[in-house]
């Protein structure tokens, strides 16, 4: 090779070695979620963008899940249960990946590139969770309505119970809704769960009875086997005793899924009132 083809052979390997450093220090970005193939000069993709999903168990990341469905919103569009083989450059969206026994979750893409844009999720494995409520004396109540050997005692004061939720392992409890009705409003001020955040009833709940009153609370996730303590405090009506009331304690958990409008809602019920909680568990007794 001559000397020109030498010199113009070493400015393109600094040309090349300095585009790449520009990539490494960011002050080039490709779009999220890009393949990193632009269009030609006419606007047209020589290989049209499609959207490749990969998708991992939450905790045990080096297990793949494969969603029974994966419902698409495209530029604001819902597109339904599954993502779109047609898509277009620069197109950007969101997907719920759903799976049975997984709590459903949201991811967005692009803007899309022309080719293959793929597109990495978790999911996180979930069943029911455990409930232990404690009395007042720290003994485990019986899980009964109805009641047993072991119950919470008559008060006419204030009566502090303890109630557990525990995750199962290698599972998520879920961002929980948990509902706690007593079957005597007669008896049966109000119930505070301290720590937790007050909410209103779901619509789709149906108390017991007519005599009964309910309260609302959510409670942040709880990740492979961990736990947490909250106290119940319930109060009686003025000059009452509360004796020979139920408590029922039921949790439902959050998920993400497609509203009657077709757009994404997280929680546990759709605007008509209809469930779309993944999980449902509970625990009750008597104060008696």
């Amino acid at each position: 090779m001559n000397k020109n083809g030498k010199s113009n052979m070493s400015w393109l390997w600094i040309v090349i070695i300095g585009v790449v450093a520009l990539f490494a220090l960011g002050y080039i970005k490709l779009p999220a979620g890009s393949s990193g193939i632009t269009p030609s000069a006419d606007g047209s993709c020589q290989l049209a963008p499609t959207v490749s999903s990969v998708v991992v168990d939450g905790i045990n990341t080096g297990t793949s899940v494969s969603p029974s469905s994966t419902y698409t919103r495209v530029n604001g569009i819902y597109r339904g249960s599954s993502m779109p083989s047609t898509l277009a450059y620069g197109d950007e969206g969101e997907a719920i990946f759903s799976a049975p026994n997984y709590i459903d979750q949201k991811y967005s893409f692009g803007p899309l590139g022309c080719g293959v844009n793929v597109l990495n999720g978790k999911l996180y494995a979930t069943d029911a969770s455990t409930i232990k409520v404690f009395n007042d004396i720290g003994d485990v109540v019986i899980d009964n309505i109805a009641g047993g050997a072991t119950n919470q005692s008559a008060s006419s004061t204030v009566i502090d119970q303890e109630v557990k939720i525990i995750a199962n392992a290698d599972q998520t409890s879920g961002d929980l809704v948990c509902v706690i009705e007593a079957t005597n409003t007669s008896q049966v001020d109000r119930m505070i769960l301290s720590g937790a955040t007050k909410v209103s009833v779901p619509e789709f709940y149906s108390v017991a009875g007519a005599g009964s009153v309910a309260e609302a609370y959510e409670i942040p996730a709880l990740v492979d086997g961990a736990s947490k303590t909250y106290n119940l405090k319930i109060s009686p009506e003025s000059g009452q005793t509360i004796d020979g009331t139920g408590i029922y304690f039921t949790c439902y958990s959050k998920q993400w899924f497609v509203d009657t409008d077709g757009t994404f809602v997280y929680g546990i019920e759709n605007n008509d009132g209809a469930t779309e909680y993944e999980d449902t568990f509970d625990y009750d007794w008597m104060i008696a």
